[in-house]
């Protein structure tokens, strides 16, 4: 403990001027209290001015140290999966899909946002100063991130270009205002974290109801993310590769939100002993133990649905109404030639294809005889059936 004992009698005039300088060889939480111990004393005292801290390293206090190196890391990394996806789109840029380009654009915006971090917090442990500028915009592309990254799963969970090709009016109107409700709810949230920062005082009642906000438009995005994922995996029970994609993205979100309630476990367990101060460093832990979720989940996503040669490899498949049909097998009966499935970027040239089909084929009569696939003609061996010496027969 230091203390430094005042006495008033010394100074003339109405305002003194105290600078002290003590150097603290002990590594720990430390805190600094004002107290007037002269109780006969009738002075009204106002104390003004800044008290300023300083580690070995710099200005950064030890709860906050590990945001420094962790937002270098993490911009690192995004930086790394946003080169290796240009290079693919570069590579195998024909159909790519929107949710594709969704995926990049998310990339970009959580690089963006953990270099705006790492650059406040070098700064500040530097010269001691926050930046409000670099607060501001690193507040916005954050809450842009945590947005994005949840309808990024909303719409994955819903199972687009998977199980439906495109999305209703009531999903894009659905998840347009969510995202919007959840936009604002987390901007709100980082105003105030700024604010406390920079020293302003924020009115409790706002704070507590915009955390409420938050809170509640946070579990309607995950409970519905949770039932699309259900119905999604219901739906792809017959297909193989992507019933197990679904349920590896199910189980790294079970996993996420599990980890998640133990950490607050933790985190309540050490409130409740008093022991926050002897566990300092690991204060900042819980706050970001979600970026780590996050770059998880972005990079699973990213791995999935990355740009190859083959951009509709999961894409929604349909079949026409010939390939649905089972044909029997056997020497006696031709099975007609088969045609591949079709995505949902070629179905209005398939229809096309199978109107002429019918057009050609509304002349012709069979009369039992077999033939090929897309009017190639008769099959080898069989006979021309002369239309006009057969009008009474079969049509």
């Amino acid at each position: 403990i230091f203390y430094q004992k005042l006495n008033f009698s010394d100074y003339v005039g109405q305002s003194a001027r105290l600078k002290r300088y003590i150097e603290l060889h002990h590594t720990g939480i430390w805190y600094i209290f004002i107290a007037n111990c002269d109780t006969e004393m009738d002075i009204d005292l106002k104390i003004t001015g800044p008290i300023e801290w300083k580690n070995p390293y710099g200005y950064l206090p030890g709860q906050i140290l590990g945001f420094l190196p962790m937002y270098w890391i993490m911009a690192i990394i995004y930086g790394g999966i946003l080169v290796i996806w240009i290079v693919a789109v570069f590579r195998n840029h024909k159909d790519m899909m929107d949710l594709q380009h969704g995926i990049a654009v998310v990339i970009l915006i959580s690089l963006v946002e953990n270099l705006l971090w790492a650059c406040d917090y070098s700064s500040y442990n530097s010269n001691g100063h926050i930046s409000d500028v670099t607060n501001v915009f690193g507040s916005l592309f954050s809450s842009a991130k945590l947005t994005l990254v949840r309808t990024l799963l909303l719409v994955v969970a819903v199972g687009y270009t998977i199980t439906r090709p495109t999305m209703t009016q009531g999903y894009i109107v659905g998840i347009g205002i969510l995202t919007i409700l959840y936009f604002i709810g987390e901007a709100s949230n980082q105003y105030i974290s700024v604010s406390e920062t920079a020293g302003v005082p924020v009115p409790s009642n706002l704070e507590l109801f915009a955390f409420g906000f938050l809170a509640i438009v946070n579990a309607a995005f995950f409970g519905w993310i949770a039932f699309e994922l259900y119905m999604t995996i219901s739906k792809l029970k017959s297909e193989g590769e992507k019933h197990a994609m679904y349920l590896r993205l199910s189980i790294l979100l079970v996993l996420s939100i599990a980890t998640s309630l133990i950490i607050v476990m933790i985190q309540m367990f050490i409130s409740l002993t008093d022991s926050a101060d002897i566990h300092f460093r690991a204060w900042w832990l819980w706050e970001s133990y979600w970026e780590f979720i996050y770059l998880l989940c972005i990079s699973f996503v990213a791995w999935v649905w990355r740009p190859t040669e083959n951009n509709s490899r999961y894409a929604y498949m349909e079949l026409s109404a010939d390939e649905e049909m089972k044909h029997p097998e056997g020497p006696d009966n031709a099975v007609l030639d088969a045609e591949p499935e079709t995505t949902s970027i070629d179905r209005k040239q398939r229809r096309q294809e199978q109107a002429q089909q019918s057009d050609q084929k509304g002349g012709e009569v069979s009369g039992g005889k077999k033939w090929k696939g897309k009017g190639e003609g008769l099959v080898d061996g069989e006979e021309e059936i002369d239309l006009d010496s057969h009008s009474s027969g079969e049509g």
